[in-house]
């Protein structure tokens, strides 16, 4: 079920991702022939401009939690005109609230270009306290940068020239070719430049090309995950709008919504793209102050939020392994009398305590033939 899942969060951002001028004559061709079109002539756009906008409303069964409201926008700029050098750029924002509460934000932007990296965080809530300052702020508006290889991000991509595709891919590219996504599509006329149309998502087609993706790559697919997809889709309600340029046929603009009654409770979301900028030079700017990034930097501020830890003050040598550098660190325990340790042992008896009425009432389970 994971896979499947996987398969079509990847699936939708792809349909929303091939999301103006004088107007064009009549559209010649029925309209599942034009949006298939359409949708294939996405497929050999090496570069483009994108906006993606998503906004929604998620109400838990009663009883089993809060209302929660979301609003983020995403937007950036892709190119894979040399597969061996990709450029992509994204800039998120989002807001979040909880029951109607204060709205709690994130913001972040991020880089890539050929084979490095290049990410920072620009603004981030504490939402009500789950995560502290003294996680974030040691980060906020600074760049940093980790060295990828640019192959990840061709692994998957199914546009561009097939001659730079592997087999997969190339099957891959020939299913969403060979597939027709939305049903009951209906011409509603012209908007500026494009040819505008509307339909509700195939959710039998969506199911088997998850089904025969998988099989393209190598992945297992049982039928319990069939059913299980199956179930999810029986929920869901999915209509589109696509905004097609007369010129060239490219899919300038998709609009999403989308409704989920799952056992008493909802899910409400629209969703929006706007592509620009087709085959145009993107530049990525390499920020000149970008710190390499180590994970291990997160244990500092991890552990100055633990109890007591703030007041320590730790020297630790510049290098570690330099001769005649003590294996122990200079550490001046000064303050860490003030940690509680007996309210510290009280907290984990009580965990204890919890683990091992879990672990009894398993031992209580029947467990199946």
């Amino acid at each position: 079920m994971k896979k499947l899942f996987g398969l079509a969060v990847s699936l939708l951002a792809v349909l929303a991702m091939t999301g103006c001028m004088g107007a064009p004559g009549e559209p010649d061709k029925s309209p599942e022939e034009m949006v298939q079109e359409s949708f294939n002539s996405m497929y050999e756009v090496k570069s483009v401009v994108y906006d993606f906008t998503v906004d929604g409303v998620v109400v838990p069964p009663e009883g089993e939690g809060d209302k929660i409201t979301f609003d983020m926008s995403i937007s950036g700029a892709q190119d894979i005109t040399d597969p061996s050098k990709p450029k992509f750029s994204m800039v998120m924002d989002g807001e979040f609230s909880l029951a109607d509460g204060d709205p709690e934000m994130a913001s972040g932007e991020l880089r890539f270009n050929a084979d490095n990296i290049f990410f920072r965080l620009t603004g981030l809530s504490d939402f009500e306290g789950a995560v502290p300052a003294e996680m974030v702020e040691p980060f906020m508006n600074k760049w940093y940068q980790m060295e990828i290889p640019a192959e990840m991000m061709l692994n998957y991509s199914i546009a561009g020239d097939e001659e730079n595709m592997t087999e997969e891919q190339k099957a891959m590219k020939k299913l969403m070719e060979d597939t027709q996504f939305f049903k009951d599509l209906k011409y509603e006329g012209t908007d500026g430049g494009a040819y505008h149309y509307s339909g509700m998502l195939d959710t039998d087609a969506v199911i088997g090309f998850l089904k025969e993706s998988s099989e393209i790559m190598g992945q297992s697919v049982s039928e319990r995950d069939i059913e299980e997809m199956e179930e999810v889709f029986e929920m869901m309600e999915m209509s589109a709008d696509m905004w097609i340029d007369s010129s060239n046929m490219y899919m300038t603009k998709m609009a999403f919504e989308m409704s989920m009654d799952i056992e008493g409770g909802t899910i409400d979301m629209t969703m929006e793209s706007e592509l620009t900028d087709f085959d145009k030079p993107v530049t990525i700017e390499e920020p000149a102050d970008a710190e390499i990034f180590d994970p291990m930097m997160l244990l500092g501020p991890m552990m100055m939020m633990q109890p007591g830890m703030e007041d320590m003050e730790m020297e630790v040598p510049s290098d570690p392994f330099a001769e005649g550098t003590s294996s122990d660190a200079d550490i001046d325990v000064e303050g860490m009398e003030e940690m509680d340790l007996d309210e510290l042992n009280a907290e984990l008896d009580a965990a204890m305590a919890e683990l091992d009425d879990a672990m009894a009432e398993l031992e209580g389970l029947e467990m199946p033939e």
